[in-house]
């Protein structure tokens, strides 16, 4: 009875285990390679540095299925809407979790590169950059009009 058993526990770790290597993993894919060939990812920007900026959008109900212990959860994005947002540098994927800038992966230069696009899209996603516009307009109206 032990046998059985022990032979089909094997044989679902096996087939875990396989299943879990290569192929399609979560919503981000595994490689640079696949990520740039996939029709859900759009690359919306390439930095000076060369940082390759992936964005796939997807709704508050999906991202509300993904784990937070998961490998997509570093790539969520939580704004108005919800967004997986991958960096690609040296066609390696940029895992900001995982610390790879800190491995030497990607350069200083890169780094800054990957945060001043990266807020600047976070901005546009929640309409915070339209709002600072209309303000700022507004102020330099008020500003340039004589009392």
């Amino acid at each position: 009875m032990k046998k059985p058993t022990l032979i089909a526990s094997l044989l679902i770790s096996l087939c875990l285990f396989g299943c879990s290597k290569g192929g399609k993993t979560g919503l981000v894919p595994s490689t640079a390679a696949d990520l740039a060939a996939s029709p859900e990812f759009k690359l919306e920007h390439t930095t000076p540095s060369g940082v390759k900026c992936y964005v796939r959008e997807i709704t508050p109900e999906i991202a509300a299925t993904i784990a937070a212990d998961s490998r997509d959860s570093h790539f969520l994005e939580k704004h108005k809407p919800p967004y997986l947002l991958v960096f690609v540098c040296n066609d390696r994927i940029v895992d900001q979790r995982e610390n790879d800038i800190g491995k030497g992966m990607i350069n200083a230069q890169q780094a800054s590169d990957m945060f001043a696009w990266g807020a600047k899209r976070a901005m546009a996603a929640d309409g915070v950059d339209k709002a600072m516009d209309a303000e700022a307009q507004r102020r330099s109206i008020q500003l340039g009009q004589p009392r």
